[in-house]
């Protein structure tokens, strides 16, 4: 495990465009919005060419991508790399990084979704700490942002011990869709599906890119780790039985210590009714401890954590589980 420096007011943040970018139409819609709100909290933002350059499936092409990150990880004066948001196909750039450059330049990574892929990548080919947190895109929203600009401050700017704490509220409202009318609803906090005690390296994030890795070069290792689970807006029960299937296929699957499972959108149809017959009806998770319902994935708002820093689960059905990252 190799942790970045910590973030600093006035520090410089580049934002880059790993998968999709700022000619989507709702990302320009909420553009200034995040702009905005990185700078008040007392950062400098800089932004690179794969933010507007024009590819395929609204990404930039490769190259340009690919040399953003490679810019953004040799420029000593940027002191941490934030993806502009999600998409698909960040798994393109893997084969062409420089990991001895990003290994010579240890900085913070931060993004989620299809961004797994690339978070994941990173640190298995040069075990530095990168993490799981919002893109730029998510610093635009006009409520309900406070929780995840606050927890992304608390991850990035100290190494003390964190206790992530639920929001108060949370909202399924998509993307950029009418700022001001958004529909928030309490947060009754995370619960237990199977109980128990855990500490490990904590990985993961959006399951559908972090199969991507799989049989690759690329795939973090699973022994001695707390997996975190979220996915995509458009999955239903039967996908995620599916890929959690292929997960448990995985040669190092038996060193899993525990899944932590991020709140799944209402447009999955996966509940916790559903999410808890589809944890019985699997045998291979029958040893480990399981919660779900944390604030990450595609609800708003979500923590940060780290991946290939280091976390500890305690799940008692008697109250709520808690979870500590201990090393970021």
């Amino acid at each position: 495990m190799r942790s970045p420096p910590r973030l600093r007011s006035g520090d410089e943040i580049r934002c880059i465009a790993p998968a999709r970018n700022a000619t989507v139409p709702w990302v320009q819609a909420i553009w200034q919005n995040a702009v905005d709100r990185i700078r008040r909290e007392g950062f400098v933002l800089t932004c690179g060419e794969s933010i507007g350059a024009h590819g395929t499936y609204d990404s930039a092409p490769v190259e340009t991508r690919l040399a953003d990150l490679h810019a953004a990880f040799a420029d000593p004066q940027v002191k941490a790399i934030i993806s502009l948001v999600g998409g698909y196909n960040s798994n393109r750039l893997l084969r062409g990084i420089d990991y001895d450059l990003i290994a010579r330049n240890p900085k913070i990574l931060c993004g989620y979704s299809d961004i797994t892929a690339l978070t994941h990548a990173i640190h298995a080919r040069t075990k530095l700490v990168t993490y799981s947190g919002p893109h730029l895109f998510n610093f635009g929203d006009l409520q309900g942002a406070d929780y995840t600009v606050r927890s992304f401050k608390e991850c990035l700017t100290s190494s003390d011990p964190l206790v992530l704490r639920p929001s108060e509220r949370w909202s399924a409202d998509l993307w950029a869709n009418d700022q001001h009318n958004r529909s928030f609803v309490d947060n009754v906090g995370p619960f237990v599906l199977q109980e128990g005690e855990a500490e490990g390296i904590s990985l993961g994030g959006n399951l559908f890119a972090l199969m991507h890795l799989a049989g690759t070069a690329f795939w973090p290792g699973l022994d001695g780790a707390i997996l975190f689970v979220e996915d995509y807006v458009g999955l239903s029960p039967q996908i995620l039985e599916a890929r959690l299937e292929s997960l448990c296929s995985q040669a190092d699957f038996s060193g899993l210590r525990a899944i932590l499972f991020g709140r799944f959108h209402p447009g999955s149809c996966i509940d916790r009714i559903v999410l808890a017959e589809i944890v019985r009806g699997n045998d291979a998770l029958a040893h480990l401890p399981i919660v779900g319902d944390l604030d990450c994935g595609h609800t708003h708002p979500i923590f940060t954590f780290p991946v290939g820093g280091r976390v500890r689960i305690v799940a008692d059905r008697g109250r709520s589980p808690v979870l500590t990252v201990l090393e970021h």
